[in-house]
C-alpha cells in the first residue's frame, strides 16, 4: 500500500501548490508516499524535508500522466516556475525520495536552481528544468547516492553542476558548462550543447557527446550539431536517423530501459534523453494512393504513428 495524494494546478485534486503537500503531509513514513502532479502550471518553491523516510517508506513526486516535456512545451505536462533565492524550486533534503517527469523554472535572473539536491539516494528522472540565472546552476547536487536519467537542463552558469552521482542520458543546452564536476561523478550518454561542453575532473565518463572536443571517456563523440536532432530549434531533440547520436550510446538497460517520453529504449542506445525520432509528427498529413484491378483509389488525411 501506498499514500497518494494528488496536486491538480486548476484546483479538484488535494492540492494546488506542491510546497502545501509537503508542509501538511510531513510525518513519520510508515508506507510509501505518492504525491502525482497533473498538467498544468503553478507559481510555486518548495523544500522537501522534515520526513522521516528509509528504503521502503519512500517519497515519490511524479507527474501523474505520460506527458512528454520534450521541447520545454507549457502546453504539456506538469511545470513548476518560481523566483528563489539560493535555493531551487525544488530543494531536496530527503534521503530515499524521487522526482518523476516535473517541469522545473526559476525565474530568478541571478540566484537559486531548478533542482537543487543535498540528499543522498535520490533519483531524479524525465525532468524539464530551465534557470534564469547565468550566475548558478541549473541542477544542483553533491551526493554520491545520486543519479539523473533523461533530463533536459537548459541555461546556467552550468546546466548540470555535481560534485558526485551517477548522470545518465541526459542533454544540457545553452549554458556556459553543459556538465561539471570539482570531485567525482560518472556521466554516461550525455550530450552537450553548451559553450564549454564538459568540465569534468576525474570519475567515470563513456559515450558523451559535445559540439566541441571535451566529450569525456571512452567512445566521445564530437561535432554534434542541430542535424543531429529530429528538429533542434523547434525542440524536438529526438536524434536523427543516421545522425552522431543515433546509435553511439552505450547498453544501459541494466539501470533502466524507457526515454524520457517513456518510449522503450533498444539496442543500439541512443545518447541523450530521448530515442530515435520520426522525421514526421503524428499529426502530419498523408496521402495514400492505391491502383490495382483497373481502379485507382486516392485519400488524404492523418493518422498516429506507431
Amino acid at each position: 500500500m501506498a499514500i497518494t495524494k494528488t496536486l491538480i494546478p486548476g484546483g479538484g485534486g488535494d492540492y494546488v501548490l506542491m510546497s502545501t503537500a509537503e508542509a501538511n503531509d510531513q510525518q513519520v513514513l510508515s508506507e510509501p508516499y505518492i504525491l502525482e502532479c497533473y498538467a498544468g502550471e503553478i507559481s510555486d518553491v518548495v523544500i522537501w524535508n522534515g520526513w522521516e523516510v528509509d528504503e521502503t517508506n519512500f517519497v515519490t513526486v511524479t507527474a501523474a500522466g505520460p506527458d512528454d516535456l520534450n521541447g520545454g512545451d507549457r502546453n504539456s505536462g506538469f511545470w513548476m516556475a518560481g523566483n528563489v533565492g539560493f535555493e531551487g524550486v525544488i530543494s531536496n533534503d530527503l534521503a530515499y525520495s524521487e522526482f518523476i517527469g516535473l517541469g522545473l523554472e526559476n525565474l530568478a535572473t541571478s540566484f537559486g536552481n531548478g533542482f537543487k539536491n543535498e540528499a543522498a539516494l535520490v533519483n531524479i528522472r524525465d525532468c524539464y528544468i530551465i534557470t534564469r540565472s547565468d550566475n548558478t546552476p541549473c541542477l544542483s547536487n553533491i551526493q554520491a547516492e545520486f543519479t539523473a536519467t533523461n533530463c533536459i537542463a537548459d541555461k546556467g552558469n552550468s546546466a548540470f553542476a555535481v560534485g558526485a552521482g551517477v548522470i545518465i542520458s541526459c542533454l544540457a543546452k545553452n549554458s556556459a558548462v553543459g556538465f561539471s564536476t570539482g570531485a567525482s561523478a560518472t556521466f554516461i550518454n550525455c550530450v552537450s550543447r553548451s559553450t564549454t561542453g564538459f568540465d569534468v575532473a576525474g570519475g567515470t565518463a563513456y559515450n558523451n557527446a559535445s559540439d566541441d572536443a571535451t566529450a569525456p571517456g571512452t567512445s566521445p563523440v564530437t561535432g554534434v550539431s542541430d542535424a543531429d536532432f529530429v528538429d533542434y530549434a523547434g525542440g524536438d531533440f529526438h536524434p536523427s536517423e543516421g545522425g552522431l547520436l543515433a546509435t553511439s550510446g552505450a547498453d544501459e538497460s541494466g539501470r533502466f530501459t524507457t526515454d524520457m517520453a517513456g518510449a522503450t529504449r533498444t539496442v543500439p542506445w541512443t545518447i541523450g534523453p530521448l530515442i530515435l525520432g520520426s522525421a514526421f509528427a503524428d499529426s502530419d498529413a498523408f496521402d495514400v494512393i492505391i491502383a490495382g484491378g483497373g481502379e485507382t483509389y486516392t485519400g488524404s488525411g492523418t493518422a498516429a504513428l506507431t
